[in-house]
């Protein structure tokens, strides 16, 4: 556990290199939790006011809160986080960043100039998510990753540790598409990612699980300090115990995705490219994965689909995953839209190359 305390603190330092967004994802969240404590406190008091039908009013407030949380997740936080992995992105790979920019919205430019439709993100994440999930279950095994007396007797409980610790692989995964993004689709790079991953599995799972677990503690040290408080209002008063319970629960919840899973998602990202670093997916392991799970070869046709039609990003237009952007020039054909001096010139007619200056026989005059 120690090494994993140690990749933490050096993700916990690349964080802080990104202080401005790191606030600004703290701003959004607090202001969330914010809101969905007055959203449980409103439907409190009406569960109150309808007295022994009241916990009818609490399962309406919780399937509602479900479906927002699966919104504001889905779509305004992941942007956020998007951007937060691509800030750090570029300061791992050219450890710095343009000065006067706002560090989210400079990370979401990276995001919407090459991804114009950001959708396409769920589902190579999905697709991605699913053949991790696939391979690691054919090649680990829960004792070696977490040696803990009796385990044998958690394995499943076990698999669904390490389930969930593959979201943090996942963006690794996307980081490292970001980084080949002028070189091939994010269809591809998410291919080439996962045979990478594949390569080196057994220290990054191993660093995944371990991040997953002082998460864990992380939350259950939240949840008590923010429960404390919340049994002394449920005390005073009763009727309102439940949703102060809920609102403890998302609060420590909130909370610690926003401080902790950015230094998570930071060790993880270093570790996949110190551990990937100068490797190429290794046709062995393509086959190895093939064979693994039919998700991956779905992955594969995916990625050789969006090459037919992809081309590099321009400063004139950023190209879609599977869709061109501004077609670049043909082969052969000048960058610039001024044509270069060794372009052929426009044809003319006899008349009017006699009276060129440039025309044979035509050379200046004194």
């Amino acid at each position: 556990m120690g090494a994993v305390i140690g990749r933490l603190k050096r993700g916990w330092s690349l964080v802080m290199r990104t202080k401005p967004i790191l606030i600004y994802r703290l701003g959004v969240y607090a202001a969330f939790a914010a809101a969905a404590a007055i959203y449980f406190l409103i439907f409190a008091g009406l569960a109150y006011l309808f007295g022994s039908l009241g916990w009818i009013i609490v399962l309406i407030a919780l399937g509602g809160f479900g479906g927002l949380w699966y919104w504001a997740r889905r779509y305004l936080l992941y942007m956020i986080r998007a951007a937060h992995v691509a800030v750090m992105t570029e300061l791992i790979q050219h450890d710095r960043l343009p000065e006067g920019v706002s560090q989210y919205e400079y990370g979401k430019k990276i995001i919407t100039d090459n991804f114009k439709n950001v959708s396409i993100l769920f589902a190579i994440d999905a697709l991605v998510d699913g053949v991790l999930k696939a391979f690691t279950r054919t090649v680990a095994r829960i004792v070696d990753l977490l040696p803990l007396p009796g385990i044998e007797n958690l394995a499943a409980a076990g698999m669904q540790i390490v389930d969930r610790s593959m979201t943090y692989v996942d963006e690794a995964i996307f980081s490292y598409g970001l980084t080949k993004r002028n070189e091939q689709s994010l269809w591809a790079s998410a291919k080439d990612g996962v045979i990478l991953y594949a390569q080196c599995w057994k220290e990054l799972l191993k660093l995944a699980v371990g991040i997953w677990i002082v998460g864990a503690v992380s939350f259950f040290v939240l949840l008590v300090l923010f429960l404390i408080p919340g049994i002394l209002i449920a005390l005073a008063i009763p009727q309102i115990k439940l949703a102060i319970g809920v609102i403890v629960l998302a609060a420590a919840y909130i909370i610690n995705l926003a401080l902790y899973e950015p230094a998570a998602l930071a060790a993880m990202i270093l570790a996949f490219h110190e551990e990937t670093k100068d490797q190429e997916p290794d046709p062995v392991w393509d086959e190895r994965l093939t064979q693994a799970t039919n998700k991956f070869q779905e992955l594969k046709d995916k990625a050789a689909e969006s090459m037919k039609g992809w081309v590099a990003p321009s400063k004139e237009g950023a190209a879609q995953d599977g869709e061109p952007g501004k077609e670049l020039p043909e082969q052969g054909e000048p960058a610039s839209e001024e044509p270069a001096d060794t372009e052929a010139k426009p044809e003319t007619g006899p008349e009017e190359a006699a009276d060129r200056p440039d025309a044979p026989g035509n050379e200046q005059k004194e």
